[in-house]
């Protein structure tokens, strides 16, 4: 049942000098079937015009709430700034550089969150520009119940809406980071949750097709995020491959991030190694292949 007394969905977005981006992003949300929603956008000191146009974008409607932060803080801290202020039952979070792909996607799984009180549901990410031949979550799709410790993931957190309440109540909230904090987020709340609601239809189109090139800083986030995602899922006795990879990811990175690499691999294997020890632990990350991705990783850089 859809409510009538309070928004169904927030839709929380930060912006960043998203001039060129943010008009179809914000339309996607204000053109939504589901129309007892609210969207909190959070500018974090843009300088290219964003905010004027932004202003004008929404002048007449009335479910926008529009914030400024004083100085940059990253879209982690926009993010949580919004799970602050939402007023609706779940949250759906859209990047200014994204769009919804189709306007039956918040009715779609708002009504199905609500008739199975799920905590988190969602989709599929489609990355591209446009939205031909793809299959869009529409409100006869059908969503089945998963249990996250038989398949676990780190990526795609914007693909899944989730109950306001639950993130509150369990404090789970974006890191302050500059890079990877999304996917510690997606972990504690798919670790709390222990079971989520899916479809294989598209819930989210993810339009940034370049390659980022990592800072110095972003790096050592990307460190210290992996760090938190393998104690978080060790904690829950959930931990995969496919987490694990982005420790052997890092290696990639040369140069003045060598001595980083150095300083830091060890605890995180450490991490894994300890996990890997303990008994019934779905782990298919080897001790061998760690230390021969270690080895090769300092030969690479050195």
């Amino acid at each position: 049942m859809i409510s009538k007394t309070k928004p169904c969905v927030t839709v929380i977005t930060p912006t960043f000098n998203s001039v060129k981006t943010i008009k179809k992003c914000i339309y996607s949300v204000l053109e939504q079937s589901l129309t007892n929603i609210e969207m909190v956008i959070v500018d974090d000191c843009s300088t290219d015009g964003t905010v004027g146009f932004i202003e004008k974008l929404i002048s007449n409607d009335s479910r926008v709430l529009f914030l400024h932060n004083s100085i940059n803080r990253g879209p982690g801290v926009c993010r949580n700034i919004g799970i602050a202020k939402a007023n609706g039952e779940y949250i759906y979070f859209l990047d200014s550089d994204d769009f919804i792909p189709g306007n039956e996607v918040l009715e779609s799984l708002y009504t199905t969150a609500i008739r199975n009180k799920a905590r988190i549901i969602g989709g599929s990410v489609y990355r591209g520009k446009g939205v031909e031949n793809i299959d869009i979550a529409k409100k006869r799709t059908q969503f089945v119940l998963k249990r996250y410790e038989l398949a676990p993931f780190d990526g795609g957190f914007y693909a899944y809406m989730y109950k306001t309440a639950f993130l509150r109540e369990n404090n789970i909230l974006f890191p302050n980071y500059r890079n990877f904090e999304d996917p510690v987020f997606l972990v504690g709340a798919m670790c709390v949750s222990r079971e989520y609601f899916s479809c294989k239809e598209v819930t989210y189109l993810y339009t940034r097709m370049e390659k980022h090139v990592l800072s110095h800083q972003e790096l050592c986030d990307r460190v210290s995020a992996i760090n938190n995602i393998l104690s978080i899922a060790g904690e829950m006795r959930i931990i995969n491959y496919l987490m694990g990879k982005n420790l052997l990811d890092i290696f990639n990175y040369s140069g003045k991030c060598r001595y980083l690499l150095r300083q830091n691999i060890v605890g995180l294997m450490r991490v894994i190694l300890r996990i890997r020890a303990e008994d019934n632990m779905p782990v298919k990350l080897s001790k061998t292949k760690l230390i021969y991705c270690f080895i090769k990783g300092v030969i690479k850089n050195g």
